[in-house]
């Protein structure tokens, strides 16, 4: 935050409040309907708030949205309304997906791979509604690295999962999640007309931030070849679905990302599961949809200008 902003936000001004509430309010909202907050989200977050603009104005080095969602969870924590004692995770769906290992070809696809209806993307609620069939710990993992796009010690300060104990965790909540999109999709409710690339509702909002290296999967245009595809049967289909979380997140090696493509180019049911991963994950931040009600900017810089009164 620069000093700029937490000077005007420490003197209640009610467009910096605004804005701040603007670029955040989104996630806090869909963070509490996913864990499962109901009727107590509109009160939940306007506290969160609350307690997060005078952390921000105390602490100029606060991250206002990690310090937004904590809150978010801290205030349910302490109405009794997360039930954190069920720790179990959803169980990975690949189960048949592959050829065994005494097949040929091990490995390889053994199922058709889903599509969506053609020009289809999910809605918010088409999102949420997947999102809530995981755990409690798996749900929130997922809003917290995949929509908010917090780091790893972030969340781990607000959902008290180590960041070396994320990775397993977030790779099976997103696997889960995507199968579960796919049954909200198919299942008749469709979404708004999708786009090449991106879609424009995603990248459209300030606050919305999608890996740089994640566009469109046409591995072609990329200038990705291979003269017999001898590279892109190097690794199998199952290998590559397990690269994909590593894929989302920009963390192959070039190899590794160069191998992975490879294979794509060759391997067309890989390469619509890998789209379809990205777009699933991608409408998660889009899914951040509510905007901040009428007053509750008012009323935060009324409050930051009675503290400051207060304190003079």
């Amino acid at each position: 935050m620069t000093p700029s902003l937490r000077t005007a936000l420490a003197g209640g001004d009610r467009a910096a409040v605004s804005d701040l509430m603007d670029t955040h309010h989104g996630f806090a909202v869909l963070l509490a309907e996913a864990v499962g907050a109901g009727s107590a989200t509109v009160r939940v977050v306007e506290r969160a708030w609350a307690d997060t603009v005078a952390a921000v104005v105390s602490d100029a080095g606060t991250p206002v949205r990690a310090s937004l969602l904590g809150a978010v969870l801290r205030l349910l924590r302490e109405d009794g309304q997360l039930d954190e004692t069920d720790t179990h995770t959803a169980a990975p769906p690949r189960a048949g997906f592959f050829l065994p290992p005494d097949d040929r070809w091990a490995g390889w696809w053994d199922v058709d791979v889903p599509s969506w209806p053609a020009g289809r993307v999910p809605t918010a609620e088409q999102v949420l509604h997947a999102v809530r069939r995981l755990p409690l710990r798996q749900r929130t993992l997922l809003i917290l690295r995949d929509s908010a796009r917090l780091s790893a010690d972030e969340t781990a300060d607000s959902l008290g999962v180590e960041p070396d104990d994320q990775g397993r965790l977030l790779d099976d909540a997103r696997e889960a999640y995507v199968a579960y999109l796919d049954e909200e999709i198919l299942a008749g409710d469709v979404g708004a007309p999708d786009v090449a690339g991106t879609p424009d509702h995603v990248s459209t909002p300030d606050h919305v931030s999608t890996p740089d290296h994640v566009g469109a999967l046409d591995v072609e245009s990329r200038g990705i070849r291979g003269e017999t595809g001898t590279r892109a049967l190097d690794i199998s289909c199952d290998v590559v679905f397990d690269l994909v979380g590593a894929w989302y997140d920009g963390e192959l090696t070039d190899n590794d990302q160069n191998a992975f493509e490879q294979h794509l180019l060759f391997c067309p049911p890989c390469l619509a599961y890998s789209d379809r991963a990205r777009r699933s994950l991608t409408a998660l931040t889009a899914a951040a949809t509510a905007t901040v009600p009428a007053g509750w900017a008012d009323r935060a810089a009324a409050a930051l200008e009675q503290a400051r009164g207060t304190h003079r």
